[in-house]
């Protein structure tokens, strides 16, 4: 089964893009505070709307996959090739997700043994 690679070049500098606001989005949700701190988005329709590029990030890579694997999928993949294809995205994506699941519970768990109060605690919520 030979992958049929169709590379869009001009699709990924968008999807990088996308993911760059993603992180300032979500520093500036982390380190100001909840919003509103490091970023002024009263201010810029562009900063109020970052939140939009997870979405976009996601449905392009959607794009980008089917625009690849599309006519693959179509003519050849049966119930074997599926399998693997599906093993192989999974192995891809899940380790990431284990390593960040157990980094935040080893965080919590030191942040509670070391009394670190929390950023609702600092802020004179509770």
């Amino acid at each position: 089964m030979a992958l049929y690679n169709k590379y869009l070049s001009n699709l990924t500098p968008l999807r990088g893009v996308a993911a760059l606001l993603t992180i300032i989005y979500h520093v500036d949700l982390m380190l100001g505070g909840g919003g509103n701190m490091l970023l002024k988005t009263k201010d810029s329709l562009l900063f109020s709307r970052l939140y939009l590029m997870v979405d976009f990030f996601f449905i392009l890579s959607g794009f980008i996959m089917c625009h690849v694997y599309g006519e693959l999928f179509a003519s050849s993949v049966k119930g074997p090739s599926f399998k693997k294809f599906t093993v192989a995205r999974f192995a891809r994506v899940y380790p990431l997700h284990f390593v960040t699941l157990v980094y935040t519970i080893a965080l919590f768990y030191i942040s509670g043994k070391l009394d670190i109060p929390s950023l609702k605690y600092l802020q004179g919520d509770g």
